[in-house]
């Protein structure tokens, strides 16, 4: 949530999100994608329409990129065109 809130995203990206992943227990098999056993993560998905892909990319990679200059919060993964959204 806090990098979208940073991050300059096209004015036609629809944000989905972010929802709280269901924390895994300890013990339990993960499937790609999931948290480790015990941490919460939580989820967005951003939609921008054909043409609009690099923009998004660009954006959430200059936030991130701030992010980790500044040291704030914890880490962020950034998949674009997953296979799948799990």
């Amino acid at each position: 949530a806090e990098l979208l809130g940073q991050a300059a995203l096209p004015r036609e990206a629809e944000v989905l999100g972010p929802v709280p992943l269901p924390v895994t227990a300890p013990g339990r098999p993960r499937r790609p994608g999931d948290p480790p056993a015990g941490e919460q993560w939580e989820r967005a998905l951003v939609r921008v329409p054909p043409g609009s892909g690099a923009a998004l990319a660009s954006a959430l990679k200059t936030a991130q990129v701030a992010r980790l200059t500044r040291r704030e919060g914890p880490a962020v993964h950034i998949r674009v065109d997953p296979p799948d959204i799990g």
